[in-house]
């Protein structure tokens, strides 16, 4: 005689399979309603995703070529701030939208079917994979219309952009939960990273730093 275990696996099974597509469905619903909040109202669309990085980058290579004879690492200064300047804002992006993404969808989170880790979820594939796809595009046309004499050491590439990654994604989740329970939080998180660019080593590098600077990093 069929134990009754047996007999319910099958059941079991078209309801994990259900679940799953139904939680797929809710996720995909999710990124197209961020897509199209944040690049389906202007002109261009995805198009400025890499214009306003590469326009920033353009600007402080003109800006401090003007002022210095090299870059403190190299001889590009289209390199070096494009280097400084991804990673920076790549952590910055994913860090903010994440922390938001509650708030952002707090009136879908009213409905029995979209969870508040959907709503994370959605946020953190839509902006990483958009990061990386610019990341990608950015440092790739440097390399290869302007520097592409230049060594490339993909591992520590990878390394770094993984780390961003995650450090963005736990500063985003953490504030998250902090923006919810201390609205206040927010305006504190503002003040304390203003001075982040600085601070960050995007302008320059740590050699170029006092001893005692150096000594605490």
């Amino acid at each position: 005689m069929p134990d009754g275990n047996e007999e319910t696996l099958p059941q079991r099974r078209k309801l994990d399979t259900s679940l799953w597509r139904e939680r797929l469905r809710v996720l995909f619903a999710l990124v197209l309603r961020e897509m199209s909040m944040l690049y389906g109202r202007n002109p261009g669309g995805y198009i400025w995703a890499i214009i306003e990085p590469l326009g920033m980058i353009i600007i402080l290579s003109i800006a401090f070529s003007l002022v210095l004879r090299s870059p403190s690492l190299g001889t590009s200064f289209l390199l070096f701030y494009a280097t400084g300047m991804l990673p920076f804002l790549m952590f910055q992006t994913i860090s903010r939208v994440i922390g938001n993404a509650l708030g952002f969808s707090k009136a879908l989170l009213q409905y029995p079917s979209v969870l508040w880790i959907d709503a994370i979820f959605a946020r953190a594939c839509l902006h990483v994979l958009t990061e990386l796809l610019v990341t990608t595009v950015v440092l790739g046309g440097i390399m290869i219309f302007v520097e592409s004499s230049q060594q490339i050491h993909l591992q520590h590439m990878l390394v770094a952009m993984v780390g961003m990654v995650l450090l963005g994604l736990g500063m985003g989740l953490i504030n998250a939960i902090l923006f919810s329970l201390w609205p206040i939080w927010r305006s504190i998180w503002g003040i304390v990273t203003r001075p982040l660019l600085l601070a960050s080593g995007v302008l320059y590098i740590c050699e170029d730093m006092p001893r005692a600077a150096q000594d605490v990093l």
